[in-house]
C-alpha cells in the first residue's frame, strides 16, 4: 500500500498532466500555441545534442549553488548576531521587511541595470532568498530550549561551544526540509534572472532564445529540464540528509553500547 502511494500516485499525476497537454494540443491544433507531448519529448531529447547545452545546465546549477550558499551563510551570521544582540535585530528589521515586500520583478530589473548579465541571476536569488532564510533561522534560534541554554550558562560552558554543539546542530536539523525547498525555489529565481539578463551559457538564455523564435515545444522542453533539475537536486539532498541521520544515529548507538560494555 505504501509503495502504491509513493510511486503509483505520482505516476498517475504525471499521466494526468500528459493527458491534459494532449487535450490542449488537440483543441488548439497548433504546434506554436500548444505542441503535443510527443513533440515536446523529441525536443527534450534533441537538447542533449545541442552545442553547449550540458555546459549551460551546469552553469545554471553552479549559479544556484553559490548564490544559495552566500544567502545561507549571510543569513546565518546576521541571524546569530540578531539573536545575541537585540540592537542588530532592530537594525535589520526594516531591511528584511523591505526586501520581502519588494516585488521580484523590480528586483530583477534593478539588478539588470546595476550588474553584469553573468552576476545578475545570483544577485536576484540572494536578494529574494536572504530575508526568507534570515527570518527562518532567527525564529529557530528563538525557539531554542531556554532551560538547556541556561543550564549551559550556569555550568560555565563557553558561548562558542554552546553555539556549535547545541544551537547550530538543532537549528540545522529543524531547517533542513525548508532549506531544501528554498534551494529548489532558488534555482527558479536564477533561471528567471538568466532569461531576462540573457546570461551566457544558461538555461534561462536558451529559454529566451526559444521564446523569441516562437519554438514553444523547445521552451516547454527546457522547462522540463528545469523541473527535472530541481527534482534531482531535492532528491539528492533529501537522500544525503537521511543517510547522514542514519549514520549519526548508528554511531551514537555504537558509542553508547561500547560505554555499556
Amino acid at each position: 500500500m505504501k509503495i502504491i502511494k509513493k510511486v503509483g500516485l505520482p505516476i498517475i499525476s504525471v499521466l494526468g498532466i500528459i493527458g491534459f497537454v494532449y487535450i490542449l494540443s488537440a483543441v488548439y491544433n497548433s504546434e506554436m500555441i500548444a505542441p503535443s507531448p510527443t513533440k515536446i519529448f523529441k525536443e527534450f531529447i534533441a537538447l542533449f545534442t545541442t552545442e553547449n547545452f550540458i555546459k549551460s545546465v551546469f552553469s545554471t546549477l553552479w549559479r544556484a549553488v553559490y548564490s544559495f550558499l552566500i544567502s545561507f551563510i549571510t543569513a546565518l551570521v546576521f541571524a546569530v548576531l540578531a539573536y545575541f544582540w537585540e540592537t542588530v535585530e532592530r537594525l535589520l528589521y526594516p531591511l528584511t521587511v523591505i526586501l520581502r515586500a519588494l516585488p521580484t520583478m523590480s528586483v530583477i530589473l534593478l539588478c539588470l541595470i546595476w550588474l553584469k548579465s553573468s552576476k545578475s541571476p545570483a544577485a536576484i536569488a540572494f536578494i529574494v532568498v536572504f530575508p526568507m532564510l534570515y527570518s527562518s533561522i532567527l525564529s529557530s534560534l528563538k525557539g531554542q530550549d531556554k532551560d538547556l541554554l541556561e543550564m549551559a550558562k550556569v555550568y560555565g560552558v563557553k558561548k562558542k561551544t554552546v553555539f556549535f554543539k547545541l544551537i547550530l546542530p538543532d537549528i540545522v536539523s529543524i531547517l533542513i526540509p525548508q532549506l531544501i525547498s528554498t534551494f529548489s525555489f532558488n534555482i527558479k529565481l536564477v533561471i528567471a534572472g538568466e532569461a531576462l539578463a540573457y546570461t551566457k551559457l544558461s538555461i534561462g538564455r536558451l529559454m529566451n532564445i526559444a521564446n523569441s523564435s516562437f519554438e514553444t515545444a523547445r521552451l516547454l522542453a527546457l522547462a522540463m529540464v528545469a523541473i527535472i533539475l530541481s527534482f534531482l537536486v531535492e532528491f539528492i539532498l533529501k537522500t544525503l540528509t537521511q543517510t547522514v541521520k542514519r549514520l549519526k544515529n548508528g554511531y551514537s548507538r555504537k558509542k553508547s553500547n561500547s560505554k555499556v560494555r
